[in-house]
Formats: C-alpha cells, sequence, structure tokens
C-alpha cells in the first residue's frame, strides 16, 4: 500500500486521509472502486478514480503475475 500510496499522493492533489481510503477501498474490491462508493467521491474526475484503481491494481498484483517472477519457491 505504501508504494501505491506515494505514487499517486505524488501525482494527484488529494488530502492523504482520502487518498489513502480510496486506496483501500479499490484494493479490498479486486481493484475497483464501487459504484456506491464512487458516489461518495463524485467531485473527483473518473481520470483520477482509474489512475488510483490502475496504480493499486499494480501495485498489489500477486507475485505471479510480475514478469520477473514465476510463483515458486526459489528453495531447494
Amino acid at each position: 500500500m505504501d508504494a501505491a500510496f506515494e505514487q499517486l499522493n505524488g501525482e494527484l492533489n488529494l488530502p492523504r486521509p482520502d487518498l489513502s481510503a480510496l486506496i483501500r477501498m479499490v484494493q479490498s474490491n479486486n481493484g475497483k472502486l464501487s459504484s456506491n462508493k464512487r458516489k461518495t467521491y463524485s467531485h473527483l474526475p473518473d481520470e483520477v478514480i482509474a489512475r488510483i484503481e490502475e496504480v493499486v491494481r499494480e501495485a498489489f498484483k500477486p507475485a505471479s503475475a510480475h514478469p520477473s517472477g514465476d510463483g515458486e519457491s526459489s528453495q531447494p
């Protein structure tokens, strides 16, 4: 979460508590902000919500989805 927060905090001009809440909500909903929560944050442009979703999905990808990892343990 820290990586997503730092990246978005540098890009977007949002209050820290709002950004943190948005990241948690998107992460807990499989990379998407629910339509109900979108109503709560209706003052934010769709592009901002889309960017938050994109960064959160990238930051919380399973290890096996990263190109450098195959999800297998390197232990003998």
